[in-house]
């Protein structure tokens, strides 16, 4: 029976779940703030980041500092004009990101791939059955209240893979013949803030949970249960995040949906349960 992730709804039950874990928070290194505006006079490139310098000078630009260490990872940082260089203590390889995409000069040469993303040698690669672009996503829904539903993905090696998914976020579904679980994330996720595919990773890990565990997961019954407990996962999910009035501004679709949802389970959460089953009817049988 596949469930499918659209704009719809559902949580805040009985009484409404004012239980939130602590938020995930990023929180760079005072030696990470902004760089100067001008380019610092009297910098330069040595040892690796000279090397990957001359490999794309034009992307990385001119020096703005000489490199400092970060005291939380060791690892070694330098400004340029057109982003940072990085050498990374984990691996040992450097790497220069513009914000958006990073290029890493490690064991195949230079490759470059999505801030998000990560190589399949990377050390934070996500685990083999997920797809790795999906890298860090799924570390910040394993680093969630909700990690035991993205660890049963893992230790199922249910497979989590990017598609195109007209008119969804993401995707559940189960091989009849085989009895294969499958999860899909939408392809245009890739280029947002990781965290919608996190939100999107916990509410279709709770399917897969649900399918395993709920006697009743086949039936209409259980297939309305098992999508209001997957969007009362991705909502708690998404205000321990952002807080209570969602990501703002919101970006994209999703997190529009999200906010309208949140929005909706804070204030008037009959709203948000017809929506949910309104949405579903079809798919759960009705």
């Amino acid at each position: 029976m596949p469930c499918s992730l659209v704009a719809t709804s559902s949580r805040w039950l009985g009484r409404r779940l004012i239980l939130f874990g602590l938020a995930v928070t990023f929180i760079l290194s005072a030696t990470l703030r902004a760089p100067p505006p001008a380019e610092a006079a009297g910098c330069d490139f040595v040892l690796g980041f000279a090397t990957l310098h001359s490999l794309i000078p034009s992307i990385v630009g001119n020096c703005l500092t000489d490199e400092i260490h970060n005291p939380t990872n060791g690892d070694g940082l330098q400004f340029t004009t057109r982003g940072l260089l990085v050498w990374r203590k984990a691996d040992n390889f450097t790497a220069f990101t513009d914000g958006h995409q990073t290029w890493v000069n490690g064991p195949f040469g230079l490759q470059v791939r999505l801030n998000t993303a990560r190589f399949p040698w990377e050390p934070d690669v996500a685990p083999a059955n997920i797809d790795p672009r999906l890298s860090v996503a799924y570390r910040i829904a394993a680093a969630s209240r909700f990690s035991s539903l993205v660890s049963n993905v893992v230790a199922e090696r249910i497979p989590v893979r990017v598609a195109s998914l007209p008119g969804a976020f993401g995707a559940f579904s189960i091989n009849q013949r085989t009895g294969q679980q499958t999860i899909l994330v939408s392809a245009a996720l890739l280029d947002a803030d990781p965290s919608d595919a996190a939100a999107v990773l916990i509410h279709e890990a709770t399917h897969a949970f649900d399918a395993s565990h709920q006697p009743e997961f086949g039936t209409t019954q259980g297939c309305f249960q098992t999508e209001l407990r997957a969007k009362t996962n991705d909502l708690a999910f998404w205000r321990e995040q952002f807080g209570p009035d969602g990501k703002q501004p919101a970006l994209n679709a999703f997190e529009r949906s999200e906010n309208a949802q949140l929005a909706l389970a804070e204030t008037n959460l009959q709203a948000l349960l017809r929506a949910t089953f309104d949405a579903y009817q079809s798919e759960c049988g009705l």
